[in-house]
């Protein structure tokens, strides 16, 4: 679609935005892998490590979890804070940018 922009992040132990900060994201796999530790990653819809959780994934010791949204996605209206654990060796995503949606 026009004005929709395709992307795929990988983050490590940072705590950043996927995508523009605050404009809205659907979000359809995420893939989250724990260290020497047990890791929490969260979806955030917001700007800030401070918004709701949408999703919360834990992922064990050295064990990789693989979450998937479906065809259609986890939609954040306000944007997509992903939230990482200092204990992930790495979580990525894949997303797009979009105008707006109706849920």
């Amino acid at each position: 679609m026009i004005g929709e922009i395709p992307g795929y992040q990988r983050y490590t132990t940072t705590d950043l935005a996927l995508g523009v900060s605050g404009q809205p994201v659907v979000v359809y796999s995420a893939v989250v892998r724990g260290s020497g530790t047990a890791t929490v990653v969260s979806l955030r819809n917001g700007t800030t490590d401070g918004a709701d959780a949408s999703d919360t994934i834990d992922a064990g010791i050295n064990t990789t979890v693989v979450r998937d949204y479906g065809a259609k996605g986890m939609y954040f209206p306000s944007g997509c804070f992903v939230d990482v654990d200092a204990n992930t060796s790495f979580a990525s995503f894949n997303f797009q940018q979009v105008q707006t949606r109706t849920p």
